[in-house]
């Protein structure tokens, strides 16, 4: 009879620690869910306080372009077009200037960087892939009468060179077709 009580005891205490166990694991769960509700429920209250950021408008293929020169060129781009042009070059000689070594249309002294055209006004900015921004500052030349595509690029004398080799390298470069992008600037 008494291992009887002892049994009984036994399963009796390990019946109620059991229990305990297992209420204070259902405490623990219930600690853990109740938390984690409760920062979810923070964090729908700090959203709702907030409203949505819009979402940003795409930007055309215009102004990706606008924004890509502005970087290349330092300068804020208005507007760019692009165009094929055919470029030829030409020397500061009298022959090809029309009497006027050295001097443009525009009565500037013939500088690298300068392009003449019959249609762009003076001081219209043309980048042409592979020879770099230019200013239109000239005028004249068969191959540029009435035609916005075609252009004449001066190429600067090399030093101690005669007129004779420098009209003949310049003469050399040929035309050529190139890709062009012609700037409006927000500060003209």
């Amino acid at each position: 009879m008494r291992s009887k009580i002892i049994v009984f005891l036994v399963a009796m205490l390990s019946s109620v620690a059991l229990n305990y166990n297992i209420n204070k694991a259902e405490t623990i769960d219930t600690k853990t869910e109740t938390k984690h509700i409760e920062q979810i429920k923070e964090k729908e209250r700090k959203v709702k306080g907030k409203s949505k950021p819009k979402p940003k408008p795409k930007k055309t293929k215009e102004q990706e372009q606008r924004e890509y020169w502005s970087n290349v060129l330092g300068r804020k781009v208005a507007k760019a077009t692009k165009i094929k042009a055919k470029i030829s070059f030409y020397t500061s000689l009298g022959c090809e200037n029309g009497g006027y070594a050295g001097i443009t249309a525009s009565g500037k002294r013939l500088r690298e960087g300068m392009v003449a055209n019959n249609c762009y006004s003076f001081g219209t900015n043309i980048y042409f892939k592979g020879y770099g921004l230019k200013e239109v500052q000239d005028r004249g030349a068969n191959s540029v009468f009435g035609n916005y595509t075609s252009f004449d690029v001066f190429v600067p004398r090399n030093y101690g060179e005669s007129d004779s080799q420098y009209f003949k390298r310049v003469n050399n470069m040929g035309v050529k077709t190139v890709t062009a992008y012609v700037f409006k600037f927000e500060e003209e």
